[in-house]
């Protein structure tokens, strides 16, 4: 527990408890859970037996849509940049930036995050 605590302090996040078998506690979780539950319910076969493989799917299209608090998607905020499912093939490389220009840019990004 003091590991996550001291991970909590790094980020700036507050570590929210909440009880084992009461959804209620954690209203940010349900409302994640609800999302994927309709994604599946969406696409699951009729004897609902895949929807094991549709996991990775579902986590896919949750952490690429734009969330209406912060108005990035979770991917560009754990990982600085857009996700590109079909990466274009080229033969000039880009090279994106430096390290200390992404780690500029993904601060100033989780400060507006933080902010919203």
């Amino acid at each position: 527990m003091n590991y996550i605590r001291q991970r909590g302090a790094i980020h700036r996040t507050i570590l929210g408890l909440s009880s084992a078998y009461h959804p209620s506690t954690n209203g940010a979780a349900e409302r994640a859970n609800a999302v994927v539950e309709r994604y599946l319910r969406s696409y699951v076969s009729f004897q609902q037996t895949n929807w094991v493989d549709l996991l990775p799917f579902a986590e896919v299209a949750y952490n690429n849509t734009i969330h209406s608090s912060t108005e990035y998607t979770p991917f560009k905020v754990v990982h600085g940049v857009e996700f590109n499912p079909i990466p274009e093939w080229s033969l000039e490389t880009d090279r994106g930036c430096d390290s200390q220009t992404w780690l500029s840019q993904v601060t100033g990004l989780w400060e507006r995050v933080r902010e919203a």
